[in-house]
């Protein structure tokens, strides 16, 4: 018998990658007629089993999270599509894991996983995981290793938890960066050949993520249907948005598809996505399967197909989670309510800068359908992106709601999101980071989203500094047993028709503490007898998301709610008041004695 190769010794939760070499397939397609695995016996004695993947030539290579202190063993086997058995060396392996010592959260608490039931993410001892993403949608296929590393040391210190990318060409990278494509097709459409060098510059791209306890969120197949696809730069003015102009009016070029979740066969798509699926499981990271289409009616049964081809019909209960990404103000939560591969039920509440999107994202229909999804997470996955043209403005909106957006957009986005439904995680976008580009062009094949700024411009954009306070002040309230709890208000402005003084709530279901973001509103009032408990009061305290200020705590004895630049009449502003800024209103109960 021969030895185990020793794969030498790993601090907990850092990933280990077995190389081996298989004999006598070169008949064979290593994509879709060779399948691997290797299967690990833990120190405690649970069983673990790493697909195997591809990696050129007659290579194959597996990884697995060491997350056990102690002797590790593995052992592969291979099968080639007719059952038959392929020899592989080396086939048995060991491994010395010892204790993780210093601060990074993924490896102190582990990797993220869907706490069932609870609506939220958690690591895998049990502490809650706040998805704070960024989409970073071409950063890894174009970034210097230089460039990504001071990018995702920003992001870290700025308080996000989650890189949101591609993980293959699409319409806004169609020749997949200096690495060229992922992956190449034959001329009948099929999946030809993988492209290992980009691959392997994800893989360092998402180590280097994992360095600053960041999660990898990478998507899979891009989906959406779009044909408004510019693979060049052609000139046109850039006109800013105005009050009687619509960016639909912008005439667009003749276009091109690029997104393969589109393009290939339902059995190349569900191919590729187990390759990635195989190369990074390891990693601290959740996948999302699919980005920005329409999942719905016969489009959703092509999905779940894929899906389960991808992950399995039965949940694993140990594994990274599975996110579905739909196109803007869409709700997919009835679809893939019963699918065992999902844990993350992702929206989109989009770029649109009119009152039908804010509308959609605070009191849409939606919304009373998420019940069906209690046992997954909610995720809003592209809040509006900082500095992106508004999409679609509508005629009549206030002053300053044209244009591009803001900090103050980001933020009503942010806190929304997050109080009207299941407090899980949002994500945040900044108009130049996500397609990685130099400055002052248009991303490529997103002309109507107007010239950006270069990536490291954009991400010091103020929203993205003001991230940090948002996890602060969330944190400060046990965000993940917050509950939407509206019922709380007897009357807000936002309520007559003015969406940008819209006022949010919700509820730890545990405490009874009460949060209410007040989006822009000048007052609200609401129901005190609900919040007063039985030999108690209620006090307050303001919470500035601008500078992560904290007010000193204060005695709640009135219904009428007036935030520190706010004012008392109903009917509206009075003469020369300006706007109100954003507030977070936290309500504690205490008891008396």
């Amino acid at each position: 018998m021969t030895q185990p190769h020793h794969l030498g010794t790993h601090s907990a939760w850092s990933v280990a990658t077995v190389d081996m070499t298989i004999g006598g397939t070169s008949e064979l397609d290593p994509l879709r007629e060779v399948n691997g695995f290797v299967h690990w016996t833990a120190p405690s004695g649970r069983i673990l089993t790493s697909p195997a993947f591809w990696d050129g030539g007659a290579t194959w290579q597996a990884r697995v999270s060491l997350d056990e202190p102690g002797q590790w063993h593995g052992r592969a086997s291979f099968t080639a599509s007719k059952g038959t058995i392929v020899g592989i060396s080396p086939d048995t392996f060991e491994a010395e894991c010892v204790p993780y010592e210093g601060d990074n959260p993924l490896r102190v608490h582990g990797f993220p996983r869907l706490a069932s039931g609870a609506g939220h993410l958690w690591h895998q001892d049990g502490t809650p995981f706040h998805w704070i993403g960024d989409t970073a949608w071409n950063g890894p296929m174009v970034a210097a290793p230089e460039e990504w590393d001071e990018f995702a040391r920003a992001r870290a210190a700025q308080g996000f938890t989650v890189i949101q990318f591609v993980a293959t060409q699409w319409r806004a990278l169609p020749d997949g960066g200096p690495d060229g494509p992922a992956f190449t097709c034959d001329e009948n459409g099929s999946l030809q050949a993988l492209n290992h060098e980009f691959l392997r510059r994800l893989d360092a791209r998402l180590d280097a993520l994992t360095v600053h306890g960041l999660v990898g969120a990478p998507v899979l197949l891009w989906a959406h249907e779009t044909k408004e696809v510019d693979p060049g730069d052609i000139p046109q003015d850039d006109r800013p948005v105005t009050q009687d102009m619509s960016m639909d009016d912008v005439a667009l070029p003749e276009v091109i598809e690029h997104n393969p979740g589109i393009y290939l066969p339902e059995d190349d798509a569900a191919l590729l996505a187990r390759h990635l699926v195989a190369r990074w499981h390891a990693h601290p990271v959740a996948f999302i399967l699919m980005g920005d289409g329409n999942y719905t009616g016969e489009k959703a049964d092509r999905w779940r197909r894929i899906g389960r081809a991808t992950f399995g019909e039965a949940p694993t209960g140990d594994r990274a989670p599975v996110v579905v990404h739909p196109g803007g103000l869409q709700w997919v939560g009835a679809e893939f309510a019963d699918e065992p591969w999902v844990d993350v039920i992702g929206y989109q509440s989009g770029h649109g800068g009119g009152i039908g999107s804010w509308r959609w994202l605070q009191d849409g229909s939606w919304l009373a359908d998420t019940t069906l999804n209690a046992h997954q997470a909610i995720i809003n996955l592209e809040a509006c992106y900082e500095d992106h043209n508004r999409m679609s403005v509508m005629i009549g909106v206030p002053p300053g709601w044209t244009g591009r957006f803001s900090d103050r957009d980001v933020r009503r986005a942010l806190y929304g999101s997050s109080l009207v439904t299941a407090c899980g995680g949002v994500t945040y976008g900044a108009h130049g980071v996500w397609s990685w580009e130099p400055g002052g062009k248009r991303p490529k094949g997103h002309f109507q989203t107007g010239e950006s700024k270069s990536w490291r411009e954009a991400m010091s954009f103020a929203g993205a500094s003001q991230v940090r306070y948002f996890r602060d002040h969330l944190a400060a309230v046990a965000w993940w047993r917050l509950r939407p709890a509206p019922w709380v208000l007897k009357w807000h402005p936002g309520g007559n028709g003015q969406f940008t003084r819209w006022v949010s709530v919700a509820r730890d279901v545990d405490t009874g503490t009460t949060v209410a973001y007040f989006a822009g509103a000048y007052a609200a009032e609401i129901d005190l007898d609900l919040l007063t408990v039985e030999d108690g009061a209620v006090v307050g305290e303001w919470r500035n998301p601008r500078d992560g200020t904290v007010s000193d705590a204060f005695p709640i004895d009135s219904d009428w709610i007036v935030p520190p630049d706010g004012w008392a009449e109903r009917e509206g502003p009075p003469p020369g008041q300006s706007y109100p800024d954003d507030w977070l209103l936290v309500i504690r109960p205490v008891r008396f004695g």
